[in-house]
């Protein structure tokens, strides 16, 4: 059974992050996946659970490239910087079709979403802020303030309203706003370590 689940949920994810989940029916997924329907609904109840766990279980394997970054013997500027990448190249894989059905019919797994990237950029931006006041290119702001200007202008920006409305992919909201707040907490040392980085990354 374990294994039926596990490529029932790569299957779901696969094609809910591609094409949102509110037309894909039950039976489309048994017919691709030549799983009978019963079986389906032993494993998940009802599509709404079915939904909820692929995007938690995408939200959570890709958690652990973040964390990664952490553990480089990059300096912080470099590490914010890597962090972007990584968190718009993760974003392209969701489309506007599954934001705009999560805002649509499932506002209450949005908060999930919302809650767990909120806790995770926390943790990810003090442990960045700290090595950033040893090498000195943070302004002299106190912490909690540049964490949670931090993650309350990623978070505030990248919705499914923000970028509906702005009609621009997730991955550029992310990248826009992220490199926008660098300039913005960087000293002058700072700003020149991110210029040259980016220079020399292959950045989009």
């Amino acid at each position: 059974m374990q294994s039926l689940r596990s490529k029932l949920l790569r299957k779901a994810t696969e094609r809910f992050l591609v094409e949102g989940f509110y037309k894909i029916s039950m039976d489309e997924l048994s017919s691709d996946l030549k799983m009978s329907k019963k079986t389906i609904y032993e494993i998940f109840p009802s599509k709404r659970e079915l939904v909820r766990e692929t995007t938690l279980l995408f939200l959570s394997t890709n958690a652990d490239q973040f964390t990664a970054v952490l553990k480089t013997e990059l300096n912080s500027i470099e590490k914010l910087y890597m962090f972007m990448e990584k968190l718009a190249n993760t974003a392209s894989a969701v489309s506007n079709n599954f934001l705009r059905d999560i805002e649509t019919h499932m506002p209450d797994l949005w908060q999930e979403v919302d809650s767990f990237r909120s806790e995770k950029l926390k943790t990810l931006m003090r442990e960045i802020i700290t090595q950033g006041r040893k090498e000195k290119v943070f302004k002299e702001y106190p912490d909690d303030v540049l964490i949670d200007f931090f993650v309350t202008s990623v978070t505030s920006m990248v919705t499914p309203r923000k970028l509906l409305q702005h009609e621009t992919s997730l991955k550029k909201m992310i990248k826009m706003t992220m490199e926008i707040l660098i300039k913005g907490i960087t000293t002058d040392k700072g700003l020149e370590i991110f210029k040259k980085f980016k220079e020399s990354s292959q950045y989009e």
